[in-house]
């Protein structure tokens, strides 16, 4: 449990640099900034068909210190006010983020009690190991945004904030280093890389109906980090002392959620899918109301505290269900990839439709992302019936032979 938590606050380290870096991303560089965001997310998803080949190519360890290294460059890269300096590190982020999730979710999922017995206790030990992370890995928006707010009410600058940020994401990049992996097994490819790229894309075919939650996840995201601060920036109030408090706000629904999630996941995924959605759409109408009426700032941070709920409640869905298939890197470059290439579409949808319709637009996709995962849970149901039917009359026979 130790070495999940000392994982876990790596993680969290590294992006309270990124992430609150990316929260002011709209407001340092208000035209450029979904282009960047897309721009991320497509090296990223084609970053996925191959990060399986480079993980097992390289040290589990040494593949985390060059994505880490990635990030550190963009947040860097940020500070400058640069805006082409900006994507064209972001761009190499997203080769980062490829490998840095894709570890994640290897290193999670092998996650095992001592006491674990049968595959029901292995998922639900997946389920907890990932809330167990997820809640830990929640505290990078609590910590960043404390640290943000107390240095912008003092009137520093906020490039100086950007600063204090990439020397805390470099300490989490000093604690990788003594990252325990000598017991996580990494999946071996036997195949090459063009073969490999394959095999990824054929998982699809036991995750197709995990495709729209995948969807609603990045789309949610897209929400929370690109129409929230694009809204704050028309509405009265220090805009980015109050940015910096909505997500804190964030942060501190979101660590709350994750302790949660994953236990209540594992007793009925109903217990978190549909408070999700009644929770999602109250946030989005809410965003809608106040677009309208123009309010003070502070309003905002009620609705960021609520998405924070909602975004780790449809994360945690997504990792537990891909988390429990098998081979799990495949199955995580997978996910990854759908993941990027939705929040792409996303992210170019917030940045040429008026918010009006991208609201729109992320309600039909979440409702349509719920109705999928109870697809996906009759399918998954209806493909264990015969198997098990199968070895009863096997076992039967055997006794009658």
């Amino acid at each position: 449990m130790w070495k999940l938590i000392y994982f876990g606050i790596t993680y969290a380290l590294v992006f309270t640099g990124y992430y609150v870096t990316t929260s002011f991303l709209n407001i340092i560089f208000p035209d450029t900034a979904f282009i960047g965001f897309a721009i991320f997310y497509a090296i990223a998803g084609f970053g996925c068909l191959i990060s399986p080949y480079i993980v097992e190519k390289l040290p589990l360890k040494l593949s985390l210190i060059i994505a880490i290294s990635l990030y550190l460059i963009f947040i860097g890269s940020v500070s400058s006010f640069n805006s082409t300096f900006m994507l064209i590190a972001y761009a190499f982020c997203g080769i980062g983020s490829s490998i840095i999730w894709l570890i994640q979710g290897i290193i999670t999922s092998a996650f095992k009690s001592n006491n674990s017995i049968g595959e029901n206790k292995t998922n639900a030990d997946k389920g907890k190991s990932m809330g167990i992370f997820y809640a830990i890995f929640g505290i990078n928006m609590i910590l960043g945004n404390i640290i943000a707010l107390v240095i912008l009410i003092t009137n520093v600058k906020l490039q100086i904030m950007i600063w204090s940020m990439l020397g805390i994401s470099g300490i989490g990049l000093i604690l990788c280093l003594f990252i325990s992996n000598s017991e996580i097994e990494v999946p071996k490819i036997q195949t090459g890389v063009l073969r490999h790229i394959l095999d990824v894309i054929l998982v699809s075919k036991n995750n197709f109906s995990l495709i729209l939650p995948v969807c609603a996840q990045s789309m949610g995201l897209n929400i929370s980090f690109q129409i929230l601060p694009r809204m704050m920036l028309n509405t009265p109030g220090p805009v980015n002392i109050y940015n910096s408090a909505m997500f804190l706000a964030y942060g501190v629904s979101y660590v709350l959620a994750s302790l949660v999630t994953g236990k209540l996941f594992n007793k009925n995924w109903r217990y978190v899918l549909y408070p999700y959605i009644l929770l999602d759409i109250g946030s989005l109408a809410g965003i809608l109301i106040l677009g309208k009426i123009n309010q003070p700032s502070g309003y905002w941070i009620i609705i960021s505290f609520v998405r924070g709920i909602t975004d780790t409640a449809i994360n945690n869905t997504c990792n537990i269900s891909f988390g429990k298939n098998n081979p799990v890197d495949l199955s995580f470059a997978f996910y990854r990839l759908i993941y990027s290439f939705s929040y792409i579409l996303g992210s170019l949808i917030v940045g040429y439709i008026i918010y009006e319709y991208v609201l729109l637009v992320a309600l039909m996709v979440d409702i349509s992302g719920i109705i999928s995962f109870h697809i996906h849970i009759r399918e998954t149901n209806i493909s264990e019936e015969p198997e098990l039917s199968i070895e009863k009359q096997f076992d039967s026979n055997f006794v009658v032979l």
